[in-house]
């Protein structure tokens, strides 16, 4: 048998269209339009983005934070990472690793998972990285938007996890894609 030579690896490129956004950052500290700090403003995952101006409060030392419309979606752009884009590819497959085993080894080989995601059995070490190498999703549109959202629920105030009193209603935003 001869051995197969001269091509290592086949890339390919990949479009990916969705709506929303895959993960997020969580809650990002900003400015709102008076000045003053909000923290209920959920930005998606944007490379290379800081929330800080640069300018500092020399008496105080205080970090001046960007407003939500201070985002250049072209210089910090949207990301989904590869270890989501994984996770997401091959959901209908990771329940089957939960059964891996030294005795059912074989079966695992043979899967859309052994051979392309990998696995690890961690009662006997066997092991296979994924030959598939994955590079971030980077958004090219550039068409961030701003949206400001409510949640309503009773009128009766609650407790929160500190005991402390609140409505169940609450405004927030969110930068979408």
């Amino acid at each position: 048998m001869k051995k197969i030579t001269g091509i290592k690896s086949v890339d390919f490129k990949v479009v990916a269209y969705g709506h929303g956004v895959v993960n997020w950052n969580g809650p990002t500290t900003l400015a709102g339009d008076d000045g003053k700090t909000v923290d209920n403003h959920t930005l998606p995952k944007l490379r290379g983005y800081t929330n800080l101006t640069g300018k500092i409060k020399e008496e105080t030392g205080y970090k001046y934070k960007k407003q939500a419309s201070d985002i250049d979606f072209k210089e910090t752009p949207m990301y989904i990472s590869q270890n989501c884009i994984r996770h997401h590819l091959f959901r209908d497959q990771a329940y089957d690793l939960h059964y891996a085993k030294d005795k059912n080894l074989q079966d695992v080989l043979s899967s859309i998972t052994g051979l392309i995601r990998g696995y690890v059995v961690p009662s006997s070490q066997c092991k296979r990285t994924s030959p598939l190498l994955l590079e971030d999703f980077i958004d090219q549109l550039g068409n961030g938007n701003f949206e400001q959202m409510g949640r309503s629920g009773s009128k009766e105030k609650g407790k929160d996890d500190k005991g402390e009193d609140v409505a169940s209603n609450s405004f927030f935003s969110k930068t979408t894609f």
